[in-house]
């Protein structure tokens, strides 16, 4: 058995902090062109990973880290 898929999510988890340290100096400097590409990098990252996880619900959606939570029974309290 093959986990092909571990090594996709561990790339982008990779790719998700690099992109927040992208993200972090882009604030610093407020270069709002800069922020904006790493928070679109970031985005690709997270859905990759989620994908590659298969983090799906029984409709085929991705749901959010919340509705994981619940799921697993780790609520957070509102």
């Amino acid at each position: 058995m093959s986990n092909s898929y571990a090594k996709v999510m561990k790339n982008d988890a990779l790719e998700y902090e690099k992109q927040f340290k992208i993200l972090q100096k882009a604030l610093k400097k407020k270069d709002k062109d800069m922020a904006f590409a790493a928070v679109q990098e970031m985005g690709v990252a997270i859905v990759d990973h989620r994908q590659a996880g298969r983090l799906k619900d029984d409709d085929g959606n991705i749901p959010d880290v919340a509705e994981i939570r619940r799921k697993a029974g780790f609520a957070l309290d509102s």
